[in-house]
């Protein structure tokens, strides 16, 4: 299921780069193009569950998690957003691997907001 080639036309100041007759063809999927969602999440399922290990709910394709019945890590995906719950051993080492693909930015401090949710966490264990 790989993106249908884009073509595209240089801007003005480049086009000294390529000989007349050229066309240009993204190598790549870039920010903004109507595929990119499609394509970031095709690149996130193969990492997440193809080499990770996580398994894609049927029915809420965007929610992973480690096993079916009874997950000890769930992970949620909106576009480039991303939360992360369960066993701490298990949230490091989905993170960790996530950093070893991507570039990520963690939320920092106190503040517990995903996609304009207020959300709090309890300590079950007590």
């Amino acid at each position: 299921a790989d993106a249908k080639p884009v073509y595209i036309v240089l801007p003005e100041i480049l086009q000294h780069l390529i000989e007349r007759d050229e066309i240009i063809v993204l190598g790549k999927t870039m920010y903004g193009l109507r595929s990119s969602p499609k394509q970031w999440n095709l690149e996130f399922t193969r990492a997440l569950v193809g080499e990770f290990g996580l398994h894609q709910l049927p029915n809420q394709p965007c929610v992973y998690v480690d096993r079916i019945e009874s997950p000890t890590l769930v992970l949620l995906l909106h576009v480039d957003d991303c939360l992360i719950t369960g066993e701490e051993a298990k949230v490091e080492s989905v993170t960790s691997f996530m950093r070893t693909k991507w570039k990520i930015t963690e939320s920092q401090g106190d503040k517990q907001e995903f996609l304009g949710m207020n959300y709090r966490t309890d300590d079950l264990s007590a």
